[in-house]
Order: structure tokens, then sequence, then C-alpha cells
């Protein structure tokens, strides 16, 4: 990974700005918002490596996506407006993540990502945002969503190992929300958490998506544990849970759903040593649950 210079690597090509592999730990913001604040087609950052980072009351207007980035500082993009649409994907977010009040004039996207510290998305002002998208992601802290306008996005596939926050949330026709997994062991606080999320979805008009919620909420208090609730089926058996004739090993499918990633992106890692440590039986491959556990105590 290259260290960042900005008469080395900050290159405006055909109006868009491509940064790939590069380690901005030792930038100052000021580098960080000479680039996120240039008005171009598209920003895009690969593989790059970011400390704190802080955009609070900016205005940013170029579309920006982050790709198999991570941030081992604080993120504040506090009262920060967006003009356009902004994207992580297979992102490691290390530390806080701030997007209060932040205005979303377009769309925000975050897939295959994971949140290691508190997220805060709280908006105070009930922001339109055209699509607010969370898909495919592993909040390890708390989540805040209070007050938020998802329209017509999505929330799909997302683990909660910590209370969720959807207070006074607004939901869009076309919302979607199925597949989540639930494991948040501080229960009382979860089962409000559940209680919040019901209310607003029901506010937004989604009776049967607060009645699903509403029959986890039962089934939980009944049974005292968590379980995975997907729209439309109910409740089913947590997808975590690898049961394989040797409990020990995972497949490269069965790591790449815990690490929220892409199957193929384990592959390119073994290519590159990243990732966890792999085990070859045969021709197979397998990963050992110390080694994935070493993986993401390392990450953290």
């Amino acid at each position: 990974m290259r260290i960042y210079n900005k008469d080395n690597h900050l290159r405006i090509i055909d109006n868009k700005i491509y940064l790939y592999n590069i380690d901005f730990s030792l930038s100052s913001n000021e580098d960080i918002l000479d680039i996120l604040l240039t008005d171009v087609a598209d920003i895009s950052f690969k593989e790059c490596k970011f400390s704190n980072i802080d955009t609070s009351n900016k205005i940013i207007k170029a579309p920006i996506s982050f790709i198999n980035c991570a941030f081992d500082g604080d993120m504040s993009c506090n009262d920060t407006e967006f003009c356009k649409a902004i994207y992580f994907d297979e992102c490691l977010f290390k530390k806080k993540v701030s997007f209060i009040n932040a205005i979303f004039n377009k769309s925000i996207e975050f897939r295959n990502s994971i949140f290691y510290s508190v997220a805060d998305f709280t908006d105070n002002n009930l922001s339109f945002c055209q699509a607010f998208n969370i898909v495919a992601l592993v909040f390890q802290n708390e989540a805040f969503f209070n007050g938020r306008n998802f329209n017509n996005g999505k929330i799909m596939e997302c683990r909660f190992e910590a209370p969720f926050w959807f207070d006074n949330c607004k939901f869009g026709t076309r919302f979607k929300t199925m597949g989540h997994i639930f494991n948040c062991k501080k229960r009382k606080e979860f089962l409000t958490c559940l209680q919040v999320l019901k209310f607003s979805l029901r506010a937004s008009g989604f009776d049967i998506a607060a009645k699903d919620i509403e029959n986890y909420e039962l089934e939980v208090r009944k049974e005292q544990k968590i379980q995975t609730i997907d729209e439309g089926k109910g409740l089913i058996s947590d997808s975590s849970n690898i049961k394989q004739d040797n409990p020990n090993l995972y497949t490269t499918e069965n790591v790449a759903h815990i690490l929220r990633i892409r199957p193929n992106t384990l592959a390119v890692w073994r290519t590159q040593r990243k990732g966890p440590k792999p085990t070859y039986i045969g021709r197979k491959v397998f990963y050992k649950k110390e080694d994935i556990d070493e993986y993401l105590n390392k990450a953290k």
C-alpha cells in the first residue's frame, strides 16, 4: 500500500478521480477534504486506508464510492450535504461513524460492511433522501437511525449485535426490509428496539412488516432466545450457525457470510495472503474457527 502523496496520486482524468491501494493514515484532514470537495464527475477509493475523517458542515458535490476500504479512526460527517450518491462496499469501520443531520440529496448505500463501534445516522430534520440503503451489514455496537427518511430504500440482511434504534423513521411505498439477524445480548433494550421499529413501520403504513416484528417480539419474550426474522416468512433459524461434520471448519461461503463479503473476495485474499488463514483438506478450502476469530480480533 502506497503512502498518499498529493503530487503523485491526485490526478483528474476524464473529470474523475480514482485512488487505488493508498494509505491515507498519515494524511491530514485537509488533504482528505481537498479530494472530497473536488467538483468532478466521480471520486472512487478502492482498497484504501484512512484514519480520522471530518467533513462536518461541508457540501460535497461529487458522487463518491469507497470499495474495500478500512477506516481506522472516527468518521464525522455531521451536517454534511451530499449532493450526489455516496456508496460504501466491503468496508471496515473500526471507530465511531457519525452522519448526524447529514443531508443526502440523492442516495446513500452501505453494503457488506462491518461497524465495530457506534454508528449514528440520526436526523433531527427528517430530510428527504431518494434511497437510504443498508444491505448485509454487521453492527457490533449500537446503531442509531432515529428520524431518518428511508423513502424507497431498503434494510436487508443486516446483523445487529447490539441495540439498534429506528425511532420516528419514515418509509416509502417501495421500501423493503427482510432477512435480519438479531444477537443483541441486552435483552430489555433489544425488546425496546423491536417495539420502536414496530411503531415506526406501522406509522408509515407497513402493517405486515410491523406485525412480523410484533410476532417475533412475542416469540422472543416467550422463548427467551434470539432468532432471525424474515418478512413474509416469520421466524427462521439463525443462518450464521454453521452445522457441518466438523463444527470447527467453515467453508468459503460460510466465512463470506460471517464477514459480509463475497466468496470470490476470499479467493482473491488467499492469493494475496490476506484475510483469515485458510486450511486445505485435499483440494477443498476450509477455515478454522480460531483463525476466523484471530482475524476479526486483529481487524478491530
